[in-house]
């Protein structure tokens, strides 16, 4: 039924006269098959094959699928940064901070640099940041039916760097919100503390072959989280802990003031350095091009702002991560190429405490605390948290939280092409492609120090009670934390990629070919159960012994790539594709098993894979505008780690989206620009609680370009755009389904109950509609013949509109969840009859006007980022 309206819709498009028409007359050409030359910048330009670089004389056909973005299009943007651009155009759902692409959950989506895939297979994100001022173009959308592509199942973001120019140019940018202190308001709007400071410098080198770029950014933020935040003040709350000596004493302590700012979230800020080059050198018949992309980033760590408002002491998540890849191509003959490529990447991520960083040896050591004027209750313990009005919260000094971990990723790979050019018809290619990673994980309670008294030395300990007190989980690191080799359950995991490809571009007149397959090979190096049914323990020590394991077979397919298109007017064509797609799933912690495990382990799936076919109309409308449909169809098996929200388990194996696209984009007139986009995605949606049915956006710009009137506003434009999204689903749960956590956490406990969820029988509502308004207004001012000042001022959610993302899913709303002031629940009464009015006041405070709780226990927010104005000013040099 989709498929036979979709092909009415085309064929209804068919008959209007507009496209190919001129003075009345209809116009029928023959697309020219030769793709345009590329920039003389840009040597090495592709299609973003992520195996080579070598695809010179190939058409990109694969434009077709998705959105392409220049850096003019994103500095029109009051948005910055990929993930924000990417939320904005069409088939991409953004939920909960992630991006899902045609339906696809988040880490299908594959994020790439120059053709190299650098998501993160470990948490399935992007890998590496990259300077928005450093971008040339941003491609977002489907996946490439190429037999050149891999990586990802479900969508792409492909990032291509600028490059130097004939000339030496230069730039300087500065962007803040931070025009108020915590707590304050700026025009009605509270800042954030967000500073980025990004300069970009770009030429020739020593020779006009020889061209380099260089981009730097430094971007501190003082409250990354950017939440809807209502302050408040509270007085002479008791502690009440009842292991606490002094309160069974009748001595407890006293907090006279109990505040909390107004608008911000505190302890949640970010430091971000990063840097971006190339060099690239165009020496024919050989070119060659240097990449480099480096990215270290500090974020402060405070999901639970509220109940540790009291504790001053911080905790933190360094990464560092960096990127380089070398290629070089050889022009063997007029229709001849070679290509090569080599590129190396490392990710390092680790836990760090504000007193003694990544050495958590010392974290709950109290003779180190004590040195920091902190003072412990014993040893190896902390002073006794408060518990006010029934509210757990933490002593100043307190560690953050009782987890340090440090995670490890690198991987090499080289990749090389050959491609021919028959008779200007054929366009050939065959290709190879290796990767190799290594995963390194290591998590562990820094308090399990406690274990080694006086003495300090973990080495003292028995390893099976350091294991346990300490939930040690390893994979090339021993049980401590020190690296180790070898090739055995606890050494780190080595996933590889191997394929094969060929591909064949053949165009004649109206029609375009392009056929391929793609032989795939990934060898996930997981540990599994022989017998999950008879699994042999040490009786002695209760281990699992190592005889349990082997090693998980390697995945092989042959992956077929098709597209099809047809030019029935010179100004349309019509397309469909078919591709199959597989790739990594991800996993958080590296799959294995110490020798000293008993506790659960679980059992990702090790590949996902994916068939998609896709069904496209491009058309051309005279100089107005350009117009796309495209009806995509999907089956995914292997993605079961997201779906677990409405049935308390791993999901289903398989899953089928349905999506449907619509966009128009105008040409400039009279100094407007308008675009407009809609899409339709359907699922199953008990299995995907991330999908929102309808999705859509409308952009309009103005810009006065008209130099030869010497007028003020020359330079000067005005951005508008506006979004909007149906709701996503959720499990619906009847109230009075109230869990037996803490009076803080009974509200939502009851959420991550596996049998309750599974009872509801996949029963589900949505959430509301979302809709937001973002504005740019800017100014360029001519200093001269080579300099320019620019001068922005961005509004993100102009409205303020308070947009929920998530619900309670008692109530269906995020402003009740059905525990408070239910005097029919014996929980709330209970609660309130031993802590009284401060107890509820603090659930109201915290809870329903905060949304501390959903957030600790679901890690979601319940509303979206609220109104942001920044200022924006930067220096072109050219």
């Amino acid at each position: 039924m989709r498929s036979l309206i979709l092909f009415s819709l085309l064929g209804i498009l068919l008959q209007l006269p507009v496209f190919g028409e001129e003075s009345g007359k209809k116009v029928r050409q023959t697309p020219e098959p030769t793709p345009p030359a590329l920039p003389s910048n840009h040597p090495l330009a592709n299609s973003d094959s992520t195996d080579t670089l070598a695809t010179k004389g190939l058409p990109g056909a694969e434009r077709e699928l998705s959105t392409v973005l220049t850096g003019e299009d994103l500095r029109r943007y009051a948005v910055r940064g990929i993930d924000p651009y990417a939320a904005l155009q069409p088939g991409v759902i953004r939920q909960d901070g992630d991006n899902y692409i045609l339906g696809s959950d988040f880490y299908e989506t594959g994020y790439y640099l120059e053709g190299t895939y650098l998501t993160n297979i470990t948490s399935g994100r992007n890998g590496i940041y990259v300077i928005p001022e450093a971008l040339e173009t941003l491609t977002i959308g489907g996946l490439p039916f190429d037999a050149g592509f891999s990586g990802a199942t479900g969508g792409a973001i492909r990032a291509r760097l600028k490059t130097g120019g004939e000339k030496l140019q230069a730039a300087v940018f500065h962007r803040s919100d931070d025009f108020a202190g915590e707590g304050k308001q700026f025009l009605g709007t509270y800042a954030y503390g967000d500073r980025a400071t990004a300069a970009t410098l770009g030429g020739p080198l020593l020779s006009p072959r020889i061209r380099f770029f260089l981009a730097g950014e430094y971007h501190p933020t003082r409250d990354r989280a950017m939440r809807f935040v209502q302050g408040f003040t509270m007085n002479n709350l008791i502690d009440g802990n009842p292991e606490n000596p002094k309160v069974l004493s009748g001595n407890p302590d006293t907090i006279d003031v109990l505040t909390y700012p107004e608008g911000n979230t505190p302890q949640n800020g970010q430091d971000r350095y990063s840097l971006n080059a190339n060099i690239t050198l165009n020496t024919a018949p050989v070119s060659a091009r240097l990449d480099f992309a480096y990215w270290k980033n500090r974020d402060e760590l405070n999901d639970t702002p509220l109940i540790n408002s009291l504790n001053e002491r911080k905790a933190f998540n360094d990464l560092q991560t960096i990127f380089l890849s070398a290629a070089a191509d050889y022009q063997v003959a007029a229709n001849q190429n070679i290509g090569v490529k080599f590129s190396l990447f490392d990710s390092f991520l680790e836990r760090e405490d504000d007193f003694f960083g990544g050495n958590y040896r010392l974290w709950y050591d109290s003779t180190a605390n004590a040195e920091k004027g902190i003072q412990f209750r014993s040893l190896w313990r902390p002073d006794y948290d408060y518990l006010l009005s029934g509210f757990p919260f933490q002593r100043n000094g307190t560690p953050y939280e009782n987890l340090y971990f440090k995670s490890k990723l690198n991987f090499w790979e080289i990749s090389g092409a050959y491609s021919l050019t028959l008779q200007g018809a054929h366009h050939l290619q065959v290709g190879a492609y290796h990767r190799k990673y290594q995963r390194r994980f290591f998590s562990i309670r820094p308090s399990v120090m406690f274990l080694t008294g006086r003495d300090k030395n973990p080495q003292n300990v028995n390893p099976i009670l350091w294991n346990s007190f300490g939930n040690v989980i390893a994979a090339g690191y021993d049980i401590y934390g020190n690296e180790i080799a070898g090739s055995g359950l606890d050494s780190p995991t080595e996933p590889q990629n191997t394929a094969f490809y060929a591909r064949d571009e053949f165009r004649w007149k109206q029609v375009s070919l392009a056929l391929g397959f793609r032989y795939e090979s990934l060898e996930t190096d997981h540990w599994r159960l022989k017998d999950p049914a008879n699994v042999l323990i040490d009786p002695q020590t209760g281990e699992i012994l190592p005889e349990n394991f082997e090693k998980t077979p390697g995945v092989s397919r042959l992956l077929p790539r098709l597209k099809f298109t047809v030019y029935p007017l010179s100004a349309m064509s019509l397309h469909i594709g078919y591709g199959s797609f597989l790739q990594f799933n991800r996993s958080y912690y590296p799959e294995t098993f110490s020798f000293s495990t008993t506790g659960a382990v679980s059992f990702p799936s090790d590949v996902i894979r994916s068939n998609q076919v896709e069904i496209g109309l491009n058309a051309h409308i005279r100089d107005i505008a350009d117009l796309g449909v495209q009806y995509n169809q999907k089956n995914t098996r292997g993605s079961n780690t997201t779906f677990n929200s409405f049935t308390g388990a791993d999901g289903v194996d398989a899953l089928d989206f349905h999506i449907v696209s619509f966009q128009v984009n105008s040409k400039r007139v009279k100094d407007f620009l308008a675009s407009v986009h809609y899409t339709f995605t359907d699922a199953d949606e008990r299995f995907a609680g991330y999908l929102q049915k309808h999705r859509g956006a409308l952009a309009v710009d103005y810009y006065y370009d008209r130099p030869q009137k010497q007028s003020f506003w020359e330079g000067s434009g005005a951005g508008l755009v506006y979004s909007f999204n149906s709701g996503h689903p959720y499990p619906y749960l009847p109230t009075g389904y109230f869990g037996s956590g803490t009076a803080y956490s009974a509200g939502v406990v009851a959420y991550t109950n596996p049998f309750l969820l599974a009872s509801t029988g996949g029963n589900y509502d949505t959430t509301p509609w979302n809709q937001r308004v973002d504005l740019k207004v800017y100014k360029r001012f001519p200093l001269g013949r080579a300099l320019a000042l620019n001068i922005g001022l961005n509004v993100i959610n102009l409205f303020n509109r308070k947009n929920v993302m998530n619900v309670y899913y008692s109530t269906g709303n995020a402003e009740y969840d059905g525990f408070f002031n239910n005097t029919s629940s014996p929980p709330w009464n209970a609660y309130v009859a031993a802590y009284g009015e401060n107890f509820i006041k603090l659930y109201e405070n915290i809870n329903l006007k905060n949304g501390e709780a959903y957030r600790d226990v679901l890690g979601k927010e319940l509303w979206g980022t609220p109104r942001q104005i920044l200022l924006e000013v930067g220096l072109n040099f050219r």
